[in-house]
């Protein structure tokens, strides 16, 4: 039996602050940096300066921090695996 190779990726993106979740499919050559776009954009975020203050957010997955936002999906997500849940957390750096 041949196996299918996967089309996309259901990506699911939790945000404490959001009653939902944020939901969108991606093909495996998206990168980690459109997933988190996709994120503040849905959420209404914004990264950058706010009261003196850096806030910027971060994607983890399996409770990794994610550094480089510039692999594709497939990085880290299994070939196997056709959905993947990633936590948007933000951090607010003191000026």
């Amino acid at each position: 039996m041949a196996t299918q190779a996967k089309t996309t990726i259901e990506v699911k993106i939790v945000y404490p602050s959001a009653h939902t979740p944020a939901e969108k499919e991606f093909p495996p050559s998206a990168t980690l940096r459109e997933v988190k776009q996709f994120a503040l954009d849905t959420f209404g975020l914004k990264e950058g300066n706010v009261d003196g203050q850096q806030v910027v957010f971060f994607l983890y997955f399996h409770h990794s921090k994610l550094e480089n936002l510039d692999q594709p999906l497939s990085a880290i997500v299994p070939e196997h695996e056709h959905e993947a849940t990633f936590r948007l957390a933000k951090e607010v750096i003191a000026g």
